[in-house]
C-alpha cells in the first residue's frame, strides 16, 4: 500500500495541513526547517501518514491519463465521419461542436459543481468522457456522432472548469501556479502522445474502431486512476474549501 505523510499545524485549536510530501524523511526534514526559521513552535506541529497516492501524483495521473484520449477525435472523427458518407463540411462541424459545446459545459455544469462538490463534479466528467467514446465506438449514423461531439465537449469543459478547484483542495493556493504547471505539462505530454498512439492503433487494427477502442480504454483507466480521490480530511493551508 502507498502512503504520504501530512505535515500539521496546531493553530487556534485546530490542525491545518501546510504540506504534504512522500516520506517521512522527508517530513522531518520541513518540520526542522520550519522549526528552525521560528515559524512554528516544536510542540505545534507534527506529522501523520495517510494512506494513498501523493497528491503530485495525482495531479501527473490526473492530466496524463485522462487527456489522451480527447485529442484522438480531433485527429479522426473527421475522417471517420467522412468514411460514413458525411460531406467535408459536416464533418468538419464535428470538431467545432466539441468546441462549442465545451463552452456550454463550463457554463451550465459549474451550477451542478456547487451542488454535487468540485471533486465528485470533476470524477462525473471524467466519467463521461470516457464513456462518451463508446457512442462513438458503435455509431453508424451522422446524428450519432453529433450526439458524441457535443457529450464529449460538455464533459471536456465542464472539467477543465473543475480542475483548479479540485488541485486548491488538495494543494492550497500558495502552490498553484507550481501545481498547475505540472498538470498542464503532462496534459500536453498526453495530448502528444494520444493521437500518435491511436494511430498506431488504427494502423495495427485496420480501421479507425481500433483509435476509438484505444480512446475509450484510456479514458476508462483515467477515471480508474481517480475514482478513489476523496476531499481531504483537513483542508491545506491557502486552500479555499475546508474539510467535507
Amino acid at each position: 500500500m502507498l502512503y504520504y505523510y501530512e505535515i500539521l499545524v496546531r493553530s487556534d485549536g485546530q490542525d491545518r495541513v501546510v504540506r504534504r510530501v512522500p516520506t517521512r524523511r522527508t517530513a522531518d526534514r520541513v518540520i526542522a526547517e520550519l522549526i528552525r526559521a521560528d515559524l512554528v513552535s516544536s510542540r505545534a506541529i507534527r506529522y501523520e501518514r495517510r494512506r494513498g497516492l501523493h497528491p503530485w501524483s495525482v495531479a501527473l495521473l490526473c492530466g496524463g491519463l485522462i487527456l489522451p484520449a480527447l485529442f484522438v477525435p480531433f485527429v479522426f472523427l473527421p475522417a471517420f465521419a467522412r468514411d460514413y458518407g458525411a460531406s467535408e463540411v459536416a464533418a468538419a462541424a464535428l470538431v467545432s461542436a466539441i468546441g462549442g459545446a465545451s463552452i456550454l459545459g463550463r457554463l451550465v455544469m459549474g451550477p451542478i459543481g456547487d451542488w454535487l462538490g468540485v471533486l465528485s463534479l470533476f470524477k462525473l466528467t471524467v466519467f463521461m468522457m470516457a464513456a462518451s467514446y463508446a457512442i462513438w465506438l458503435f455509431s453508424s449514423s451522422y446524428v450519432a456522432l453529433v450526439i458524441f461531439a457535443v457529450l464529449l465537449g460538455i464533459a471536456y469543459g465542464s472539467r477543465i472548469a473543475a480542475v483548479p478547484g479540485v488541485l486548491i483542495e488538495y494543494f492550497g493556493l500558495q502552490n498553484v501556479g507550481t501545481v498547475l504547471g505540472v498538470f498542464f505539462t503532462a496534459s500536453g505530454l498526453s495530448a502528444l502522445l494520444g493521437p500518435l498512439l491511436a494511430g498506431i492503433a488504427v494502423d495495427l487494427t485496420g480501421g479507425y474502431r481500433g483509435g476509438i477502442v484505444f480512446a475509450l480504454a484510456i479514458g476508462l483507466l483515467g477515471f480508474v486512476a481517480i475514482a478513489w480521490l476523496r476531499r481531504p480530511a483537513l483542508p491545506v493551508l491557502g486552500a479555499t474549501g475546508g474539510p467535507g
